[in-house]
């Protein structure tokens, strides 16, 4: 149990069952390992989902000093929170909340799966986090990322505020994780990833009700040519574009 104040600033659309059970597993694990959170649940059923200007808008709900925007099928572990808080009571830090390793479990291993349940026991399956590869696949889980920056940002009130927060021009699913974390570095952050263990890898339940790829949106190529935008920027023309949206 790890017994720090911070704002879990989460965007939801229940659209699939599957979504909604999530969720729970989700509530019930941070109110265990993190008694004085708060939740704070942004939900829609906009058929165009808008990520963030739903994080955006939970964010001016925040009570805490200490901000962390999570998606609601993602679990990371106490360790790897203490970690993060630590490093995000410094402003100049934007934190990825885990180490990159990304694991996304089947339905298999989550239909085994109670509430109650810890950290070991989302990762008892899982090989030595120095031996995972992107593709790996066992009938519990399948290897997505090992850099990726997606799914758990935390960060305090200053910091947030300095980089404008969210993009709201980013539309449905993609990219608006990359654009944020690069954006951040342009504009002098620190974007602190935590160091590769078995600890500090980020656990993804399942929520697809069939098979279609997340990227198949009309919106995807306009998210992708946003992100190809800003990583060509000077940090004088991104300090400009983020005052085109209102936080």
């Amino acid at each position: 149990m790890v017994d720090y104040n911070i704002s879990l600033i989460v965007t939801y659309r229940p659209d699939t069952k599957e979504r909604i059970k999530n969720l729970e597993f989700f509530r019930d694990y941070y109110t265990r390992v993190l008694p004085n959170c708060e939740i704070i649940l942004m939900e829609t059923t906009d058929t165009v989902f808008n990520k963030c200007k739903l994080y955006n808008k939970g964010f001016h709900r925040a009570k805490h000093n200490i901000v962390c925007f999570i998606d609601s099928d993602i679990f990371i572990s106490e360790d790897s929170i203490a970690t993060a808080y630590s490093h995000a009571q410094n402003s100049s830090n934007i934190v990825v909340g885990y180490s990159g390793d990304a694991i996304y479990m089947s339905y298999k291993f989550k239909n085994t799966l109670q509430n109650g349940f810890t950290y070991q026991d989302l990762i008892r399956d899982i090989q030595p986090f120095n031996t995972l590869r992107v593709g790996i696949t066992t009938d519990m889980y399948w290897v997505g990322h090992t850099h990726s920056v997606g799914g758990c940002l935390m960060m305090n009130r200053e910091c947030f505020k300095d980089i404008n927060g969210f993009n709201p021009n980013f539309k449905n699913w993609g990219y608006e994780d990359d654009e944020i974390v690069r954006r951040s570095h342009q504009l002098g952050k620190n974007v602190i990833r935590l160091k590769k263990s078995q600890n500090n890898m980020l656990i993804h339940l399942p929520h697809i009700d069939n098979n279609e790829p997340k990227s198949n949106h009309s919106f995807y190529e306009q998210n992708r040519k946003i992100v190809e935008m800003v990583r060509g920027m000077s940090a004088a023309e991104l300090a400009d574009y983020t005052k085109t949206w209102t936080l």
